[in-house]
């Protein structure tokens, strides 16, 4: 999943979402490469956990212009992206168009172990690339 902000004034809204379950790594990556080289981001933000650092040491190698930052997901950094989404929704300084997004925010969920997560045969990757792209475009750091 690759989700695209663009700002504004002080809103982000959701411009690309790039979410294929089937596909190489090759193609992924090449679509991915594609659509950093078309929108020119200033930061892009990667997951490691899995196989992203892979991707992420992949990309890196095809010179992109942008800042390539890698985001190990944890217990305590979900809780902090999905506070800074959370907040940036509640702001209405966000805006989604109807999408995968949408359904899966709806299915997002604090667990009855206390996890953030999506509520069971659910998905949450849409989520965790909206919240990394609000983060990497430094939406609630100041």
């Amino acid at each position: 999943v690759c989700v695209v902000l663009k700002k504004c004034g002080d809103t982000y809204r959701v411009v690309y979402l790039y979410r294929k379950q089937k596909g190489t790594t090759e193609q992924h990556l090449s679509a991915i490469a594609r659509l950093i080289r078309l929108y020119d981001p200033i930061g892009c933000t990667i997951e490691k956990n899995g196989g992203g650092q892979i991707w992420l040491e992949q990309l890196a190698g095809m010179e992109m212009s942008c800042y390539l930052n890698g985001h190990a997901t944890t217990r305590a950094s979900k809780e902090t992206l999905i506070g800074r989404l959370v907040l940036a929704l509640e702001r209405s300084d966000l805006m989604i168009p109807d999408s995968p997004i949408t359904q899966e925010l709806l299915t997002f969920q604090r667990s009855n172990s206390d996890k953030l997560e999506a509520a069971a045969g659910a998905h949450d990757d849409c989520v965790i690339a909206l919240a990394l792209a609000l983060a990497a475009a430094g939406y609630g750091q100041n």
